[in-house]
């Protein structure tokens, strides 16, 4: 054991140089030299050097339109009449840990007005409706600023100050801002801020509701949060569910098993004893609702999920309008947020389905849906994003799914209720289900619903 500790610690000694050098270069990476944020004729500009922890050596030269002025050895630096318009900098070079780094200051154009490019756009408060501009400094200091806002690329009417309140409509555009400033006995300078389009901004996601199925093993699932749809779909006036399905949904075929998951069993077994719209059942699985208990109106949908292989294996989590009694499919609005063949083992689909047709696409899974992954959506009142394993793939805004052809209709604006099936064959899946296969299944870890950005409600029956 004494040897052991030995090498180790003649080890630690041996690496750490290569860590204690590594520190010091991430520490020298994050600095910078620093010049005078503006100058004209006449005014010395004046260098700040970075500090960098253990130099060895340093040295600086100044730069006029790139190229060093070999005069100028001191940190100040006086501005003459041939500087005038022309870009000064500074380049620092020290040696920091045997590593030689080279960092260039800030630049400044002779006789311009400054404003810093760090200038962006961000949102006002937490409501995040409205945009400012953030980070912003002209120097020498002035109150002759304007401003311009742009939305696409068009200049929006009246939009001539530091902020502006967009439509919720607008989510998706991308703003600019063209900023104009003129300081006394300065040339005035124009800057552009960095794109910004509100809906991709970093989101904040609060849990509100949620089934994370930890009940005893064989136990049922929570009866509060699920209902469930038996029979064929004929008792619904939907034969084969409207896709030529096999699978006759029975509430037994879903339980708690051990391990704190609810789990779906589609099985040949037992199928015979009932009797489908096709004739003698192929086979019984289950199929779990929110309907009338649970629904939902905007937010995160999130579900951690395991399926199994099979031609015809057709597992599902998805949404459906709860107006579905007053206005049929597609009129209602359906949201797949996962459906998956398990002829397919590497894909996934997600798609949105209403009165102007389907609008979707797949991701490519890393492993296999055999293998736990997140599946997941951001609905917002104006666009459906998807994700698998937290990477987006896909996103329809209410611009691409309406189009500019009738009918102009966006059903996705209304309470959803949540879905939780296994399908067996049907025409999504091309046809029948292998008859080899005997069973399928279908595992889901947890079931969860955020608000995003404070949108979202729960609605509770």
């Amino acid at each position: 054991m004494k040897k052991l500790f030995a090498l180790v610690t003649l080890l630690a000694l041996l690496i750490s140089p290569a860590i204690r050098e590594a520190a010091v270069a991430d520490e020298v990476a994050n600095s910078s030299p620093t010049i005078s944020e503006s100058a004209k004729v006449g005014q010395t500009v004046r260098l700040t050097l970075a500090t960098w922890p253990d130099a060895t050596s340093q040295t600086f030269v100044w730069l006029l339109a790139g190229k060093p002025i070999a005069s100028a050895k001191s940190l100040t630096l006086k501005v003459v009449a041939s500087m005038n318009a022309k870009t000064i900098q500074a380049r620092q070079t020290a040696t920091v840990a045997g590593q030689t780094v080279t960092r260039t200051s800030n630049a400044l154009v002779v006789g311009k007005t400054t404003i810093s490019s760090a200038t962006q756009i961000a949102f006002t408060d937490a409501t995040k409706s409205s945009l400012q501009i953030t980070n912003f400094k002209v120097s020498p200091t002035t109150k002759s600023v304007k401003y311009q806002w742009f939305k696409d690329g068009s200049a929006i009417k009246g939009a001539t100050t530091s902020k502006y309140k967009f439509a919720a409509t607008a989510a998706m555009s991308e703003f600019k801002v063209s900023i104009t400033a003129q300081a006394a006995g300065f040339a005035l300078n124009k800057f552009t801020t960095q794109g910004f389009v509100p809906d991709d901004q970093p989101k904040e996601y609060k849990l509100t509701w949620s089934d994370e199925f930890n009940g005893s093993a064989g136990s049922a699932v929570d009866a509060t949060k699920w209902d469930f749809q038996e029979g064929d779909g004929v008792a619904f006036k939907n034969a084969g569910w409207g896709n030529n399905e096999e699978q006759w949904y029975l509430k037994k075929q879903a339980n708690i098993v051990g391990d704190g998951n609810l789990k779906i069993d589609a099985t040949r077994n037992g199928a015979s004893q009932y009797k489908c719209y096709y004739g003698a059942c192929t086979w019984v699985s289950s199929k779990l609702v929110t309907y009338k208990k649970v629904g939902f109106l905007y937010g995160r949908f999130e579900a951690r999920v395991k399926g199994s292989l099979g031609q015809g294996v057709w597992p599902a989590f998805w949404l459906l309008g709860a107006n579905i009694a007053d206005r049929p499919w597609p009129g209602c609005g359906e949201i797949d947020i996962m459906e998956l063949k398990g002829q397919n083992a590497d894909t996934v689909w997600g798609t949105l389905h209403g009165p102007n047709g389907s609008n979707g696409t797949t991701s490519t899974i890393d492993t296999d849906l055999t293998d736990w992954h997140t599946y997941a959506i951001d609905w917002t009142p104006t666009s459906v994003t998807w994700y698998l394993d937290g990477q987006q793939y896909h996103k329809v805004t209410k611009a691409d799914y309406v189009g500019s052809n009738a009918p102009a209709v966006w059903v996705f604006d209304h309470e959803f209720y949540i879905i939780l099936n296994l399908a067996m064959g049907g025409n999504f899946v091309g046809g029948p289900t292998d008859p080899s296969v005997e069973t399928a299944n279908l595992t889901f870890d947890y079931v969860r619903y955020y608000t995003v950005d404070g949108v979202g409600q729960v609605i509770n029956h």
